[in-house]
């Protein structure tokens, strides 16, 4: 699982490097858009890169490429879905970046018909995130990794 992720991520961090058709999303399918919170008082997470990969029923990526966008002010990153829309997809931050709280694998259709709150894995538990979903949203809840977090995971 750790190496599926670090592919999705290299993949994404090169689409972003060259600037080609991975790296935006501008295929007019259906959109959707992925609110980031902070994971401690569900503000918005603004200005951070991620990746979206599109799967198929057996999470692999049948060399569909990713879509990197950054999120807004509000922490929204709005994705246009090819069409045929994948099966599943997912979700990928730069580990040194942005600490995920949340599950990074999504069923397309959930998102679309019914939107999707995902479930914290380390969320606080002063923190209540009360709004519904809504169709075509799906909700993550992160950190950013401080700097001097990032110096640390540099230190061999």
């Amino acid at each position: 699982m750790r190496m599926k992720l670090m592919i999705i991520l290299v993949i994404g961090f090169v689409s972003l490097a060259v600037g080609g058709p991975f790296a935006s999303s501008n295929d007019k399918g259906p959109k959707v858009r992925v609110l980031v919170l902070r994971y401690d008082n569900a503000k918005p997470v603004k200005g951070l890169w991620m990746l979206l990969e599109m799967l198929n029923e057996h999470g692999k990526s049948d060399g569909m490429p990713g879509l990197s966008v950054r999120t807004n002010g509000e922490g929204v990153a709005e994705f246009y879905l090819p069409n045929p829309v994948p099966e599943r997809l997912a979700l990928a931050f730069n580990p040194n970046d942005f600490g995920s709280c949340s599950d990074y694998e999504f069923s397309t259709e959930q998102v679309l018909k019914s939107g999707v709150v995902s479930e914290g894995s380390c969320s606080d538990p002063k923190l209540h995130y009360s709004e519904p979903p809504r169709p075509g949203v799906l909700v993550v809840f992160g950190r950013r990794v401080p700097w001097w977090e990032q110096m640390w995971r540099e230190i061999p």
